[in-house]
């Protein structure tokens, strides 16, 4: 394998170690000068960065490995989260300061910089990216909170993903000449919760203003913890092009060769008959001079990679024939052949690629490359993410820890998506901290409780301990070998059986210190970058710093006029410091939330909606049952208002009594014939206000009277239909409607029934009790349609209980359409 991708997941310093004993196993196997691609997040870009930065230590001797990874071993044992939260008090008058003054903030006063000043002075120094070695490339990843994308800092730049029409992306490439090794793994290990976003401009990468404004990165992880979404990205954009093909790359070359050859003498018109005529043609200013065997195989290759990026075989007649197995390569020839418009480099370049794959191997029975990816022939993904962790018999605390606790559930279900879309991808070879290596697999392993301890170490950039070091490297180190043992056709068969490496077994051994006394090689400020920071700030017109010289007397007149502005400037430094806390108040509630929340805080703060009148209802005789084939509900949001339901005899005297209620559904369109979604409710009053918030998506509201049944009361069906034609298969989409029922019937309703029409994937409830009443305990049942003798207790997948009782909330997975869910509560006696 001479093209090896590594995928470095985050993780915090148990991450960077346990990708510490990765990368050793794969020096002491010979595979990591292989190694030309690198992603990595959060912590694993810790080590990524360093790795790099030093490539030719750690692929050098042993003993170079060893002085490199002292350093990292130090810095693990530095204990830099505490030593961040020791020092931003202090940090914090100059913080006011500064903005009393009027100063521009500064970054290395927040937590985040202070994490970046550590970063620099302890592990990569003042270093710019674009000191990187070229090889191997390193992607360090980091979300972009600004325009909610992924992007990544290289050597020769920021690479931000965009949004494009049809829910496509694309990235494009910021020059960013001075940004930092320090400041690009800030961004890409800022986990939330603890670092705020960083904040960067224009000025602190040395961009163009006109690209590159004000934005703010955070831990790459909210994107993808894995770090291999970032390999689809390079194998299928403009980037792919930068990595020429070669003739390794060939499965044969001199049987492609022989089958070109045989194909343009036959008379059957076939894609490589095809292929072969766009090779014949000079290219480059090469003739068909008699060329020695080699020369032909070069030119064979020259040729090959000159059509692959040119030629668009999507369109051409000859290719429309070919069968193809993959899913993305169909929808992308349906894409090219139905767009008029070019596809881009990238998109194209892998398309070529697939489409001469087939036709080689149809004609011959063999591919016509070794690897299905032109980027890379293989991927390891070291992963050291968290397990998710259950939760039992918990009471959630409020808003913000129950958006934590949501939160890290969408988290793993990215994650999961991840494992579920890459793991069965040519080439990915997956390398998880929570595998436990059998002894009799490999009897050099630690104890397996041993393993799955190090697999449960926290996620944090705290002080480790010897013995955590110790188990995690030495994990890694098997774990990876158990990885390429696994797949001896990517890896080879000659992997090394020795013990795994432990750097602090010398250190115990030797002293009782915590690392062995090696000096940190902190490499100095290359005068480029300092001299292209100076004229950086030559650059910068200065005015205020040079209206007032001691040296010319008539400065000392405007002394007097300064005294008072300096009495007023703190006034309105303290009105303003106030503001711009609300304001971040806000911008981190935001950050925190997600639609639910928002519609709950939205009630809780500006109360019951008023009334309203819905959208027209029409009265039909029988409604027609729905059809969700097509259809995939993901979510179904449920808040239920109850609090001006007869609150006071005054308002239930003046028709003010109401129900207020909100939807949301989030669906899946699965076929382009499944155009018709319906929701339906069930009510004993006749009348129900419904409006849609989708202006885009057409609606209208249906209602089936009861029948007259003598001894018994049927309730009135109501129906809303959304008329999903203009939404493209594959699509997800997000519908919202509110409902009012105005004067319900009763007042100490206890119990509210869930009906679904079809299986949902979750389904979260939220109810807000009458505002005179306070619910004592509920619980929740189930049982099958019309059948309440057969119910059984359901245990919710969260639940809140608020303290005083006047908000109950719960989330139910997998719910199914047979049966009716049923929350019952209890209100405290009346003394």
């Amino acid at each position: 394998m001479h093209r090896i991708g590594l995928a470095l997941s985050g993780g915090g310093f148990r991450a960077t170690l346990f990708h510490l004993g990765m990368i050793r196993f794969l020096r002491e196997a010979n595979i990591l000068p292989n190694v030309t691609q690198i992603t990595s997040v959060s912590g694993g870009s810790i080590l990524a960065a360093h790795l790099v930065q030093n490539w030719q230590r750690y692929t050098g001797s042993l003993k170079d490995f060893d002085a490199a990874a002292a350093e990292i071993l130090r810095f693990v044992q530095l204990d830099i989260r505490n030593r961040v939260v020791r020092r931003y008090p202090l940090a914090m008058p100059l913080r006011g300061l500064r903005r009393l003054a009027l100063r521009r903030p500064c970054r290395q006063l927040t937590r985040t910089g202070l994490l970046e000043y550590h970063y620099e002075k302890f592990l990569f120094g003042d270093t710019c990216l674009f000191q990187l070695p070229d090889r191997p490339r390193l992607y360090m990843l980091a979300t972009n909170l600004s325009e909610g994308c992924l992007c990544a800092f290289t050597r020769d730049g920021l690479l931000m993903q965009r949004r494009r029409p049809g829910q496509r992306m694309r990235f494009e490439r910021i020059h960013t000449g001075l940004a930092t090794i320090p400041m690009a793994v800030t961004a890409s290990s800022a986990f939330p919760g603890f670092f705020p976003p960083l904040e960067l401009q224009a000025s602190d990468v040395g961009a163009n203003p006109g690209q590159f404004g004000r934005l703010a990165f955070t831990d790459g992880g909210v994107y993808d913890n894995l770090g291999v979404r970032m390999f689809r990205c390079l194998e299928r954009s403009w980037m792919a092009s930068e990595v020429r093909l070669e003739l390794d790359d060939l499965s044969d070359p001199q049987q492609l060769q022989r089958a070109l050859a045989e194909a343009a003498a036959g008379p059957v018109e076939n894609p490589l008959r095809r292929l072969s005529h766009l090779l014949s043609q000079p290219r480059n200013g090469m003739a068909g001079n008699v060329m020695s065997e080699s020369e032909s195989v070069a030119r064979l290759v020259d040729g090959l990679w000159d059509v692959l990026n040119h030629e668009n075989l999507a369109r051409d007649p000859a290719f429309s024939g070919l069968s193809l197995n993959d899913a993305d390569v169909e929808t992308l020839i349906r894409a090219a052949q139905q767009d008029e418009r070019e596809l881009e480099g990238g998109e194209r370049l892998w398309l070529n690629r697939q489409l001469v794959q087939n036709a080689v191997r149809q004609v011959t029975g063999r591919p016509c490359f070794r690897s299905e990816n032109g980027c890379f022939d293989s991927v390891l993904v070291s992963d050291a993410g968290k397990e998710f962790q259950i939760v039992a018999n918990a009471r959630a605390g409020g808003l913000i820890s129950t958006s934590m606790r949501a939160s890290d559930i969408l988290m793993d279900r990215v994650w999961q998506l991840e494992v579920d879309t890459f793991s069965g991808t040519p080439g990915f070879v997956f390398a998880p901290i929570s595998r436990c290596i059998d002894r009799e697999e490999d009897p050099t392993a630690a104890h397996p409780e041993i393993q799955r301890r190090a697999a449960e170490i926290r996620t944090d950039l705290d002080r480790f301990s010897p013995l955590e070091i110790s188990a995690l490297i030495r994990h890694g180190y098997c774990v990876g070998r158990s990885a390429c043992r696994s797949r001896p056709d990517l890896f080879g068969t000659e992997i090394p059986a020795d013990s795994p490496w432990d750097p602090m077994s010398t250190a115990r051994a030797a002293s009782p210190k915590i690392i062995p006394p090696v000096a940190t090689v902190v490499p100095p400020i290359a005068p480029v970058t300092q001299q292209s920071r100076t004229l950086q700030h030559s650059a910068v017109r200065r005015i205020w710093s040079t209206l007032l010289d001691y040296r010319d007397w008539i400065s000392y007149i405007y002394v007097p006029l300064l005294v008072p502005i300096l009495l007023i400037l703190p006034y309105y430094g303290v009105k303003w410091y106030r503001q711009s806390q609300i304001n971040q108040q806000l911008v981190e509630s935001m950050a925190q939330s997600n639609q639910d929340y928002a519609v709950m805080n939205r009630l809780l703060q500006d109360g019951t909606p008023p009334l309203f009148e819905g959208m027209p209802m029409i009265e039909v005789r029988e409604l027609t049952p729905p059809d969700y084939s097509g259809l995939e509900v993901i979510a179904d949001l449920r808040v239920l208002d109850m609090r001006r339901w007869m609150s006071t005899p005054r308002r239930a005297a003046a028709g003010q009594s109401s129900i207020y209620g909100y939807r949301r559904f989030r669906l899946r369109k699965l076929e382009s014939t499944a155009n018709r979604f319906v929701v339906k409710f069930r009510l004993d009053h006749p009348r129900l206000d419904v409006r849609s918030l989708n202006p885009h998506v057409p609606a209208r509201l249906r209602v089936q009277r009861p029948a007259a049944a003598a001894g018994r009361e049927t309730p009135h069906l109501f129906e809303v239909e959304f008329d999903l034609s203009k939404i493209p298969p594959k699509e997800v989409v997000d519908l919202a409607l509110e409902l009012q029922v105005r004067e319900p019937q009763g007042e100490n309703q206890q119990s509210v029934n869930l009906y679904v029409d079809t299986e949902t994937g979750l389904l979260s409830a939220w109810l807000l009790m009458p505002d005179d009443k306070r619910y004592q305990n509920f619980n929740l049942l189930r049982y099958p349609k019309g059948n309440i003798s057969e119910s059984e207790s359901v245990a919710p997948a969260q639940q809140l209980n608020v303290v005083d009782g006047h908000i109950l909330a719960f989330t139910l997975l997998s719910v199914e359409p047979d049966f009716t869910y049923e929350c019952r509560w209890t209100f405290p006696e009346k003394p």
